[in-house]
């Protein structure tokens, strides 16, 4: 009698209504199919019927047994290390907050950089530093920016 008053707190799950009726419809669209078959299995003898069934068998089964053999029999070239990880990541980039001290550094490297591009021989470092990282410039300019 105790586990009565316990009985009634349960909550109930969501209805799902429409797994219900696709239930419904697969059940009575397999007896369709079913009955179809009866209809035209009754007229085979039995021997006729049981010949059917083994033929039926033994083509699936050497079949399957095909698609098994020449799995395993054919080698597969080894999957290369760099595409066993995903090429973009699922997660969202979260970009690290930047340091407010760091500023200076960064206005000191900047001024350097441009130091470099007045100069005749430092215009060749410069030019290398361009070409080696494409976008250095601008992610310096955005960090600037962002802690201004």
């Amino acid at each position: 009698m105790f586990w009565k008053l316990f009985n009634n707190k349960r909550k109930e799950g969501p209805s799902l209504i429409w797994l219900g009726t696709l239930q419904a419809k697969t059940r009575a669209w397999g007896l369709r199919i079913s009955g179809w078959l009866q209809r035209k299995t009754m007229t085979l003898p039995p021997v006729r019927l049981k010949f059917y069934a083994v033929l039926f068998l033994l083509f699936f089964g050497s079949w399957n047994g095909w698609i098994i053999v020449q799995a395993l029999r054919n080698s597969h070239p080894p999957i290369p290390a760099g595409q066993l990880h995903l090429s973009h990541s699922i997660l969202p980039s979260v970009h690290p907050l930047v340091d407010p001290s760091s500023l200076a550094g960064i206005q000191k490297f900047r001024s350097w950089l441009d130091s470099l591009r007045t100069d005749t021989t430092g215009r060749k470092i410069y030019d290398s530093i361009r070409q080696q990282r494409p976008g250095l410039l601008d992610s310096l300019g955005q960090i600037e920016k962002t802690l201004q």
